[in-house]
């Protein structure tokens, strides 16, 4: 950055920053909708196995904005491919706080807290998503239904097995 563009940044606007009542994003004027093509990106490499550029992209956005879903859905679902499931835990518990009404990111937290142990917490959530699409028409919470279905199956051979 030029020591001319950086004049633009008042001691106000740094000391909020570093207040942390403001994102960088905020600091540095970038908005919202910039953002947006940049994370589809990202998507598109995480649906393309390139989870290193990937994360890379999901990374800084996060380090941008703090409340960047997006940002946190992508970091956790990677984490939840690599079976890394605290970590995806942690980043999809921020993505969902900010977007509850997300079912992909909801599906993607349910299966990484059932796969981390929290079985009550993760189920709650599957299930809740599944009410949100009764007529089964969104892959994700279909997922959801496949993933219960297997613990139920497992549960039950292992109560007969005993």
């Amino acid at each position: 950055m030029k020591r001319e563009e950086m004049s633009d940044i008042t001691i106000t606007q740094l000391v909020s920053y570093y207040d942390g009542k403001t994102s960088l994003r905020g600091l540095l004027g970038v908005s919202v909708e910039s953002m947006e093509p940049v994370a589809a990106l990202a998507s598109r490499w995480y649906s393309q196995g390139r989870y290193k550029q990937a994360a890379t992209v999901f990374q800084g956005l996060v380090a941008l904005d703090e409340n960047a879903y997006y940002g946190h859905a992508g970091l956790g679902a990677i984490a939840l491919v690599q079976e890394q499931y605290e970590e995806a835990s942690v980043h999809l518990r921020r993505a969902f706080a900010i977007v509850p009404d997300d079912l992909t990111i909801a599906v993607n937290l349910g299966e990484a807290l059932v796969m981390s142990g929290e079985l009550a917490e993760g189920l709650q959530i599957l299930n809740t998503a599944m009410d949100q699409d009764p007529d089964h028409k969104d892959p994700f919470v279909n997922r959801a239904r496949s993933l219960i279905h297997g613990l139920r199956n497992q549960i039950e051979q292992t109560q007969a097995g005993r």
